[in-house]
């Protein structure tokens, strides 16, 4: 007696064709056999976007933002030869910025309301460490730090061309 064997192809296509059953019965059917138009044959759709937006505007109770701007003396914003660090007291969580510093401004964008640490250290030794507490809540805050000693890109270029003048 022979018995017929299946080839590598017909176990193959078995197999693929049970599995696309298997999976077309899980897509795209969210359970609900109700007329897809609604009860009145408008579209659902309307809806969940209003309660998805009306979602959204309840969930913005996070912090604001924290910008720190960074200057010398003379007003004269730093941004170069600088580095700013935001730390979230009782928290070992902080935000390091050195490039992103851009006219003197960094805006740090917070996940926690609470009491920040912001320290502007410089990277090349030109002035001495800043330090600066506040608190964030939902609303966005701002702080200045005076960086004694810093010289600004601008004066930095001036001096440079003054020297090779003489």
């Amino acid at each position: 007696m022979r018995t017929n064997r299946l080839t590598r192809r017909q176990v193959s296509v078995t197999l693929a064709t049970g599995l696309g059953i298997a999976l077309a019965g899980c897509a795209g059917d969210d359970g609900d056999d109700a007329d897809e138009n609604g009860e009145n044959g408008e579209n659902d759709d309307d809806e969940e976007e209003e309660l998805d937006e009306e979602d959204l505007e309840g969930e913005d109770d996070g912090p604001g933002s924290l910008t720190v701007h960074l200057e010398n003396e003379d007003g004269d914003p730093i941004s170069e030869g600088v580095e700013v660090t935001v730390d979230l007291d009782d928290d070992p969580m902080s935000y390091t910025y050195s490039q992103e510093i851009e006219d003197g401004e960094v805006t740090v964008s917070l996940e926690d309301e609470g009491d920040y640490t912001v320290v502007a250290e410089s990277t090349e030794d030109e002035f001495e460490s800043v330090e600066e507490d506040v608190s964030v809540g939902e609303d966005d805050e701002e702080v200045t730090l005076t960086l004694e000693g810093a010289t600004d890109e601008e004066e930095d270029e001036d001096g440079e061309d003054d020297e090779d003048d003489e």
